[in-house]
């Protein structure tokens, strides 16, 4: 008979609700402790938190955007410009007038190539370990029908954000895929004659395979 009121108690007690004693909800606020890039609808904007109402940084459909090291800066590929956004201004930098690498495919008026045209691709693009310069791809357009991924025109290019100067660095470039080792070298892969990739190294000079 002990055991059973026992029971009856445990049972009680396990489904007693949970309280917590005097408290009283109030509004609350997600906030992150550094500030960040968000977008709304085509609004670019800054703060430490989703508001809506933050200042407006650029206000351009976005399609493809890389943040900076430094978390200061952002670009952002929105039409058929390459822009910089920086948070501690000038605000705006125009890079470079830019086109997908894909352009053909598209319905009219964009399945049409402007061949021997020179270009910049709108993706493809990298900031340098200190956000004082971005990297970006540039190309021709030669071949009618289809994409140019490992184009033989393809340059690799520096923008420069002091000086909003280009500067071409490595021609021919026939690399979709690279990235950024020390002492400012850039790894990249080309493809090679066996129908497999090769790694190559550029240090400041000249290519070289690794």
């Amino acid at each position: 008979m002990v055991l059973f009121g026992i029971f009856l108690l445990f049972l009680r007690l396990s489904f007693y609700p949970s309280k917590i004693a005097d408290f009283y909800p109030t509004e609350f606020q997600a906030k992150s402790s550094a500030q960040f890039f968000y977008s709304v609808g085509d609004e670019l904007k800054f703060s430490n938190q989703l508001d809506p109402g933050a200042p407006t940084l650029l206000r351009a459909p976005i399609r493809f955007f890389l943040v900076s090291p430094d978390s200061q800066k952002i670009a952002v590929s929105s039409g058929s410009d390459l822009l910089v956004v920086d948070r501690n201004g000038p605000a705006i930098r125009q890079v470079a007038a830019v086109y997908s690498e894909f352009k053909g495919y598209a319905p009219p008026p964009d399945n049409k190539k402007p061949i021997g045209q020179h270009y910049f691709r709108n993706t493809g693009f990298q900031w340098s370990r200190d956000s004082k310069s971005l990297y970006v791809i540039g190309d021709e357009f030669y071949n009618s029908q289809g994409g140019q991924l490992f184009s033989d025109r393809g340059e690799l290019w520096r923008y420069d954000l002091e000086t909003g100067s280009l500067q071409l660095l490595i021609k021919p470039f026939r690399a979709h895929k690279y990235f950024l080792g020390i002492n400012s070298g850039i790894y990249f892969w080309v493809p090679s004659k066996n129908g497999c990739f090769q790694l190559e190294y550029f240090d400041g000079n000249q290519p070289t395979m690794c």
